[in-house]
C-alpha cells in the first residue's frame, strides 16, 4: 500500500497525473487521470489537425476509436464509461483525505501553517521555509484537485496554469480557467483536518482567466 500511494504521490507531483472533482446526477466522483483525458471535447483540437493538415482522415478516425478506451467525448450518458475506464482511478472521500496528508506529520503541518499564515497576500517569504518545508508545501498544493466537471451545472473550470482546457468543453457550458475551489461543500474537501482549511495557505489565486 505504501509503495501505491508514493507512486500516486509521483504522479501528482510529477504533472504527469492530476485530480479532478466530478459532479454528476448530484454524485460526487474524485477521479485521477492523465490531465489530457480530463477534455470533455478534444473533437475541438482534432479538427483543427485536420484543417491544417497534421492529421488525416484516417488518423483521426483511429483516434476517434481508441481514445479514451472510446470514450471520446464525455456526456452526461456515457460519463459512467469512461469512469470506470482502466485508465481512471477513482477515490472516495475517505481515501483522498489518506492521499492529501499521507508523509505530512503533525510537525510538519504544524510547521507550515504557523510559517504560511493565512493572512499573507499571496505567497509566502519563501526564504521563510527551508528547502524541505518548500518541497512539501509544493507537493500539498499538488493534491489538489486541478478540474472541476460539473454535468448537473454544465461548469467546466480548472486551475492548470497556462492551459487552454476550457477550449474543449461544450458551447453551452460555463467554461474557464478560474478558482473552482469555493464551489465545493466543505464536506467534500478532503484537505480540511482538524478543522484547518489547507486550501488557505496554498495560495490559490482567485481568478486565473
Amino acid at each position: 500500500m505504501e509503495a501505491k500511494m508514493d507512486k500516486i504521490s509521483h504522479d501528482l507531483w510529477s504533472g504527469y497525473n492530476a485530480i479532478g472533482l466530478f459532479i454528476h446526477n448530484s454524485e460526487f466522483y474524485w477521479v485521477m487521470n492523465y490531465k489530457e483525458n480530463f477534455a470533455l471535447n478534444p473533437d475541438v483540437n482534432m479538427r483543427i489537425g485536420l484543417t491544417d493538415g497534421s492529421l488525416n482522415l484516417e488518423q483521426y478516425e483511429e483516434i476517434k476509436r481508441s481514445y479514451r478506451g472510446g470514450v471520446y467525448q464525455i456526456t452526461t450518458d456515457n460519463f459512467i464509461d469512461y469512469v470506470t475506464h482502466d485508465d481512471v482511478t477513482l477515490f472516495t472521500f475517505e481515501q483522498m483525505k489518506e492521499l492529501m496528508f499521507y508523509n505530512f506529520d503533525e510537525s510538519l503541518l504544524t510547521t507550515l501553517r504557523r510559517k504560511l499564515k493565512p493572512s499573507e497576500p499571496d505567497f509566502p517569504q519563501r526564504e521563510e521555509l527551508n528547502s524541505n518545508e518548500f518541497l512539501k508545501w509544493n507537493e500539498m498544493a499538488s493534491r489538489f484537485p486541478l478540474f472541476y466537471i460539473n454535468f448537473d451545472e454544465k461548469q467546466f473550470f480548472h486551475l492548470d496554469r497556462d492551459r487552454f482546457h476550457e477550449s474543449q468543453a461544450y458551447p453551452d457550458w460555463d467554461a474557464a480557467n478560474k478558482n473552482f475551489l469555493s464551489l465545493i461543500p466543505d464536506e467534500q474537501k478532503y484537505w480540511i483536518k482538524d478543522d484547518f482549511n489547507y486550501e488557505t495557505i496554498c495560495f490559490f489565486p482567485k481568478d486565473l482567466s
